[in-house]
């Protein structure tokens, strides 16, 4: 059917071109009163109406028509073959004869013309409407679809300042650990020195300071002042290098304490970070997950809806394209009457659609695949 068409306009959705579709005025009356299939059949029209719409009495059938609540078939294909006639020999009427005929005539192709743009429009209506509902559908999955989105970005992010501040925690864990060895090994030596010390307090404890049977008073000092300088010697040496370990000590402490610090406050950054991450990583799988159950739900039960709406556009508009072609043939020969030297090859070209003249669209229906 030459004006009919589908083409691809995204690369989920066929949408549907109905171009230009021609029915028949039964129809299109058939639309306008509950969109009735139609009926190729003449039977409905009475005869003496189509024998005074072939004398050129045209009034009677346009009221007849206008005023039928059902189908009445081949309205369209009877009017273009009598207009075809008329205009074979139109030279056997006057001038004024023919001009009212075609105003007549031209008032009901228009009136058929207009009821398949309705019936068009009315299928339009319902598939747009199940278009709708679906798109809420979408609408809603975009929406967690977005939520989702976003939280991955901020995963990204998080990711990569954790990562960095990993690299940098490791490089203050091993200034950390080399400061815990310094100062084990500090604390080492302090302890040995340390026994040291406690070993002279104790050697001085068991120094006896009983005179001896017959010593002067001079003798008695003397030997003990010898005993504590000789102690006292050998004390000093070990006691400065007691006092030098305590303080490398110390200053070992100083120094890696604030390296200690360092790390323990880059780690609870890192903590810190590593949670934002893994919250925004939970929450994506969330949001991704509410989108997809949400689609599931609502998809289904709109899906079959618009389906249902579909196969009822095609069903109802698929033998209105004949019917449009047809009216637009004989609009085409309504014009005819008003070109003096018409002649039988220029009547017929009005039956070849393929020239363009039948490219009006009823309306347009879009199936969203």
């Amino acid at each position: 059917q030459g004006s009919g068409n589908l083409r691809p306009s995204h690369p989920s959705v066929l949408r549907s071109m109905v171009c230009c579709s021609f029915v028949a005025c039964a129809a299109a009356l058939a639309a306008l009163c509950g969109l009735l299939p139609v009926v190729e059949t003449t039977s409905d029209i009475p005869p003496s109406l189509i024998e005074d719409f072939r004398d050129g009495k045209t009034e009677a059938l346009v009221a007849f028509v206008r005023n039928q609540k059902k189908d009445v078939g081949g309205t369209a294909k009877l009017i273009h073959d009598e207009v075809k006639a008329r205009l074979e020999k139109k030279t056997s009427f006057a001038t004024e004869a023919n001009a009212e005929y075609t105003k007549e005539i031209k008032k009901l192709n228009n009136m058929l013309r207009s009821r398949i743009r309705t019936t068009f429009k009315t299928a339009n209506n319902q598939i747009e409407k199940q278009v709708k509902l679906f798109e809420t559908c979408e609408k809603g999955r975009q929406n967690k679809m977005n939520e989702a989105l976003k939280r991955k970005a901020r995963y990204e992010e998080k990711s990569a300042k954790h990562k960095e501040c990993r690299a940098s925690e490791g490089e203050l864990l091993v200034k950390k650990r080399h400061c815990d060895d310094l100062v084990a090994a500090h604390t080492k030596l302090l302890k040995e020195s340390s026994r040291e010390m406690e070993a002279y307090d104790i050697a001085q404890t068991q120094i006896s300071c009983m005179r001896a049977y017959n010593e002067t008073d001079f003798a008695y000092t003397k030997r003990l002042r010898n005993k504590f300088m000789t102690d006292y010697k050998l004390f000093l040496p070990k006691k400065a290098k007691h006092d030098n370990r305590t303080m490398r000590l110390e200053k070992t402490k100083g120094r890696c304490g604030a390296v200690t610090k360092a790390y323990l406050k880059k780690s609870t950054s890192c903590n810190r970070t590593a949670e934002k991450m893994d919250s925004a990583a939970c929450y994506h799988a969330y949001y991704s997950q509410e989108a997809c159950d949400h689609f599931s739900e609502c998809r289904p039960m709109y899906y079959g809806g618009w389906l249902q709406a579909k196969q009822s556009a095609q069903k109802l508009t698929s033998p209105l394209f004949l019917k449009w072609n047809i009216t637009s043939q004989t609009d085409c020969l309504l014009k005819m009457f008003d070109e003096p030297d018409a002649k039988k090859e220029d009547i017929a070209h009005c039956d070849n659609c393929d020239l363009g003249h039948c490219d009006d669209e009823a309306g347009e229906i879009d199936l969203y695949l």
